[in-house]
């Protein structure tokens, strides 16, 4: 039998407690502990339930409080919490609101002997699982310690709690230090995470990117993600790292999903990036500004490839202002002269714009290839240069060394007389054809017989 001071002690105890946080595993985990000291394990059933909006958030809270007293089994699926339930029923549970509403309706989960109920993210449940929480709430025993969570506590959430958490408790989780630079979030699909990692790669082209994964699940899709776009290899200029390996002064910095602590934001401005992007789901959007300190921006696809195309344009117009101020192009002018009578001077240089474009798109296109040294243009001099040559005309003559009393060379031939060029009389030379008449042009000739002539 208690007594009126043990009653009042015990009041506390069983009055219900709304923490102002964000649904991150760490604060969730913290808000479990206190529910845990009513739990006795001998006593048997069911005797603590931890609702959360998704199973991975169920793990990971489970894995905060590995090292309690009392074991904290999460449930990722009705069927598995089926048979989990079938043998000797864990004390303690974290599930899905829509697990624990099936595993209620298919009488494997009894509330006969819960002591205490933690409803994480109670404003996003509200928003999406107004009339499954009204009705799962009924069923939980009136003396049972009632715990929530809620990122931001609107009117709707103050109306659930006078219905709910009567005169609960409100706590104020930290908020932390304030972020050193604020986060862009790009709002992506349920499990659209891929599609846009790879459009905001090749939006942004960053020269060098690094993205920020929480366990092997999250680094396999980002790898699967950066594949088919050639940026696997350990020299590539994207890499997957996990928060304590952000390297320095990135160009880009994407955070491939709503990280669960402030830690993660705060090591990742830390790293000086000129931009940092969480992908993050509709749902975790409260969550996320919460924990950066309500540092983040909305990112626009759209609207920063906009303005990479602006920047571009304004660089040329630049390179462009340069080449004028350094004097009137003459030659190229006279090459388009003709041009000005059919077209406008704007419409010439645009064209010639769309040329250089064009040049540069192909020079960043094509493959490195290693120039090939010139061919060698062969002329008439160098043939035969690999031959024995005679002396040239106006050479000097060859040094034939000392001859000694070698005589010189005589042309004496003997009684042999001098040619000369007198040859006397020749007899004129005649052509006699005998009786072969002239040639003539013969027409009357007849024609000639036989195949023609090829």
């Amino acid at each position: 039998m208690t007594t009126p001071a043990d009653d009042t002690a015990a009041a506390p105890r069983a009055q219900p407690v709304l923490h102002t946080q964000p649904l991150d595993a760490t604060a969730l985990a913290a808000a479990v502990a206190p529910a845990m000291d009513r739990v006795d394990v001998e006593a048997g059933g069911v005797q603590l339930l931890v609702i959360v909006p998704d199973a991975a958030l169920a793990v990971a809270v489970a894995e905060q409080l590995a090292g309690a007293a009392v074991a904290l089994s999460a449930v990722t699926s009705a069927r598995r919490g089926t048979r989990l339930l079938a043998g000797q029923a864990p004390a303690a549970l974290a599930l899905t609101l829509d697990d624990a509403t099936a595993l209620i309706r298919a009488s494997a989960l009894k509330l006969d002997a819960l002591k205490a109920l933690v409803l994480g993210g109670a404003d996003e449940l509200l928003a999406s699982r107004a009339e499954s929480l009204d009705a799962f709430l009924s069923e939980v025993p009136k003396e049972a310690l009632r715990i929530a969570t809620a990122a931001r506590v609107g009117e709707g959430m103050k109306a659930f709690a006078e219905r709910h958490l009567r005169r609960a408790r409100m706590e104020t989780g930290a908020s932390g230090a304030t972020l050193e630079s604020p986060v862009h979030v790009l709002t992506v699909a349920r499990g659209g995470r891929v599609q846009a990692l790879r459009a905001l790669l090749d939006t942004l082209d960053p020269p060098s990117a690094v993205v920020v994964v929480a366990n092997d699940a999250e680094a396999a899709s980002a790898t699967d993600a950066l594949r088919p776009l050639g940026l696997v290899s350990p020299t590539s200029s994207v890499q997957v790292v996990r928060a304590d390996g952000i390297p320095s002064h990135a160009a880009l910095v994407v955070l491939f999903g709503t990280p669960e602590t402030r830690d993660v934001l705060h090591a990742v401005t830390a790293a000086t990036p000129v931009r940092a992007v969480v992908l993050a789901e509709p749902r975790d959007q409260a969550r996320l500004a919460l924990l950066a300190g309500g540092a983040v921006l909305p990112l626009d696809l759209a609207a920063a490839a906009a303005a990479i195309v602006r920047r571009s344009d304004l660089a040329i117009r630049d390179e462009l202002a340069a080449v004028l101020a350094s004097g009137t192009p003459l030659r190229e002018l006279l090459a388009i002269e003709p041009l000005l009578a059919s077209h406008d001077g704007a419409s010439i240089a645009a064209a010639a714009l769309r040329l250089l474009e064009g040049a540069r798109a192909k020079a960043r296109q094509a493959p490195a290839v290693v120039a090939a040294a010139p061919a060698a243009v062969v002329t008439s001099a160098d043939r035969g240069a690999d031959r024995p040559r005679g002396p040239r005309r106006d050479a000097p003559p060859p040094d034939r060394g000392d001859r000694g009393d070698r005589p010189p060379r005589s042309f004496d031939r003997g009684d042999r007389p001098p040619r000369t060029s007198d040859r006397g009389e020749r007899p004129a030379r005649t052509f006699d054809r005998g009786d072969r008449p002239p040639r003539t042009d013969r027409p009357d000739r007849a024609p000639r017989s036989g195949p023609p002539r090829s």
